[in-house]
């Protein structure tokens, strides 16, 4: 099955998101996630047998071990990896102190049990859509140059990370939890 770690939003975040998805609209070129779907990853584990769960559940609790609930801001639209070539648009996260201690931890954890570490550095964000074949590029870096500021007025409370299946289908991916570690 194919998992991923992530820290999942709230209805009033994604709300939001979709707000500012459609500030976008108009500019074709552009596949935006629904904003059910906007999470943010932790750890893209792959396809993983099903005998291993066990281990990657225990990996989580190790990592939430002694961080405390807290609350995230969401701020900062830009584009990975450049805006001369985009290809993933993403709004970062204001506070990330918590969340970096969280994803160093579980890529501690998950290599114990044969998970290769992510290569490159850990940039938290959430992406909102990607970037296929851009037709007015210079009214979309307009647009993005003029939110790269924005914030969201929601915060998110973050108590859990959560496992989860992501099933590929013609209509895009449905995700799953499979297993919610709570903060202690």
């Amino acid at each position: 099955m194919r998992l991923f770690i992530a820290i999942t939003l709230n209805p009033e975040i994604q709300k939001e998101l979709n707000s500012l998805q459609e500030r976008f609209v108009s500019f074709e070129g552009i596949r935006w996630i629904k904003s059910q779907n906007i999470h943010l990853t932790l750890k893209f584990l792959g396809e993983v047998n099903e005998q291993k769960i066990s281990l990657i559940k225990q990996a989580m609790q190790k990592a939430g071990k002694g961080i405390s609930p807290f609350s995230a801001n969401f701020v900062g639209l830009g584009v990975f990896p450049n805006l001369k070539a985009p290809r993933v648009i993403w709004i970062g996260i204001a506070s990330e102190k918590e969340v970096v201690i969280i994803q160093q931890r579980l890529e501690k954890e998950l290599e114990i049990f044969g998970f290769s570490p992510e290569k490159r550095k850990f940039q938290p964000h959430l992406t909102l859509g990607r970037v296929k074949l851009l037709q007015d590029k210079k009214g979309f870096t307009k647009e993005i140059k003029e939110l790269e500021q924005v914030s969201l007025s929601s915060k998110l409370s973050v108590d859990k990370i959560e496992l989860i299946k992501s099933n590929l289908s013609p209509e895009g991916a449905v995700y799953s939890s499979v297993h919610k570690c709570r903060l202690e």
